[in-house]
């Protein structure tokens, strides 16, 4: 056996997916990696595959498919995590087996049960908030939602929330103020010393971190710092 990667050996693979007639994915859960990577292994290692049936294509069996999506009242998403592949092949089987859909409205709260958002801090010492909707990540910055409930939407379209005391995790109201972009800017600038001890602004932090993700759920309120 290969040490450490057990799904390039041949014999391993030959035992569990023809001995014991695991599926793909059963293989992939016992061994620790992905079904494509047994995927990609067997076929290397000329180990045969079984004709697909309905353990391995789980989606086209209409009653299977219909349960996870309406008794169990799965999202297209969760569906396709669970049985190893896409959004769209789920999407697509849906059509094929015309299984009514549900209203984008009743998808959206029915995605939304048991997400947790996560709150970690970014390396420059911002606080977020993070979480994912239909695959995709929303991030807002946490000094900014503190802000929307002091002083709301509206006053803080187009602004920056500045922490006074250059403290990017103390996010305690009264360390907190309004600036416009360009305010924002030359209270953060970069200064590089020369040889000869002279100072000179290089940039500004936010340069820095233009290639960060800085989505959010409402461009209001994670928009900007």
């Amino acid at each position: 056996m290969t040490d450490g990667q057990p799904w390039r050996d041949a014999e391993t693979l030959e035992r569990l997916y023809h001995g014991e007639e695991l599926t793909q994915q059963e293989v992939a859960d016992r061994l620790g990696c992905d079904k494509s990577t047994v995927g990609y292994w067997m076929k290397k290692n000329g180990v045969e595959c079984r004709s697909p049936g309905p353990e391995e294509r789980p989606w086209a069996d209409r009653d299977r498919l219909y349960a996870k999506y309406w008794d169990e009242e799965k999202t297209t998403t969760q569906i396709a995590e669970e049985w190893g592949c896409s959004r769209r092949n789920i999407n697509t089987w849906l059509n094929r087996h015309e299984i009514e859909q549900r209203p984008l409205g009743e998808s959206i709260v029915i995605a939304s049960r048991g997400s947790v958002p996560k709150f970690e801090t970014r390396d420059l010492g911002h606080e977020r908030w993070i979480n994912y909707y239909r695959g995709e990540k929303i991030e807002v910055l946490h000094h900014r939602l503190l802000a929307v409930a002091e002083w709301g939407f509206d006053a803080l379209r187009g602004m920056h929330v500045h922490h006074k005391n250059n403290v990017r995790w103390d996010n305690r109201i009264e360390n907190l103020e309004l600036l416009t972009p360009s305010e924002h800017k030359k209270k953060h600038p970069i200064i590089e010393r020369r040889e000869d001890g002279t100072a000179v602004k290089v940039g500004t932090i936010f340069e820095e971190e233009s290639n960060e993700s800085r989505q959010a759920t409402l461009a209001d309120i994670g928009g900007g710092q």
